[in-house]
């Protein structure tokens, strides 16, 4: 299976900050259905300067309202972990092909230049990604209601990505049977990399504290001692592990204006 993940920029110059908020927004501008006919989600982190935290919050959701009213964002908040602080903007899922059409803000280009130059002067840095839903890992579940994510990220050994996807598919199988949790997977869609993410939703805290038995779940659906069997192997290929939390901020998100 092809891996891949989008290269990341650190935009220093006033001419890379700028070509890249006009390379992501026009990537995600598409026709509001396409939304619901894909499998791949763009993704921004804004990492704010420190004193400009109270007018990103206002300028933000104006600026996706304004310019691009016929997408829908999700806006989260990261509060654990070494990205503790930034927004992470979300949009799709989508199309590949979706990507190949441009927008142009209904408020005409000069004023959204003129915005994006005020938001992007509020930012330390920024990264783009793309990523892929793996539909045949997840269980998703129906009438989802977020409150906030776990995001959980693997590095595995290069070439190793087979045995982990048999791992990871009779773990779901296991947990479609003896599991109750929100959990979604998800690979990068762009670029090289030995990585896949884990996203698991809550509505409510003290859902978090409600962990899985996993070595019970595999064994019922795979044979005693299974799952002490298969750790050994994942814990030869598995490279590291990377978790946060993101809290869902409503406030800043927005949702598309249906078509007339």
């Amino acid at each position: 299976m092809l891996r891949s993940r989008i290269r990341f920029f650190n935009l220093n110059t006033y001419k890379m900050r700028r070509l890249f908020l006009s390379i992501a927004m026009v990537a995600v501008a598409f026709a509001a259905f396409a939304q619901t006919t894909g499998d791949v989600l763009w993704s921004m982190r804004i990492w704010p300067k420190l004193d400009k935290i109270g007018e990103i919050e206002k300028k933000l959701p104006l600026f996706l309202k304004t310019h691009y009213p016929k997408l829908s964002f999700r806006v989260y908040e990261t509060i654990t972990g070494p990205n503790t602080g930034s927004y992470v903007v979300v949009s799709g899922p989508y199309a590949f092909k979706d990507f190949d059409v441009p927008m142009v803000s209904p408020k005409g280009e000069a004023l959204q230049r003129t915005d994006d130059l005020a938001l992007l002067s509020m930012y330390e840095k920024t990264e783009v990604q793309f990523s892929r839903i793996l539909f045949d890992l997840s269980i998703p579940k129906p009438n989802r209601e977020i409150k906030f994510i776990q995001v959980t990220e693997r590095e595995y050994e290069a070439g190793k990505w087979d045995e982990y996807l048999d791992f990871l598919k009779k773990l779901r199988a296991a947990r479609e049977k003896g599991s109750k949790l929100d959990v979604s997977y998800m690979e990068p869609a762009m670029g090289a990399s030995n990585t896949f993410t884990a996203i698991r939703f809550f509505n409510k805290w003290e859902e978090l504290d409600n962990a899985e038995n996993l070595a019970e779940m595999y064994d019922n659906v795979n044979g005693k001692a299974a799952w002490s069997e298969k750790m050994k192997t994942i814990n030869v290929i598995n490279k590291s592990t990377k978790r946060e939390i993101r809290v869902l901020r409503k406030d800043l998100g927005t949702t598309a204006v249906p078509a007339k």
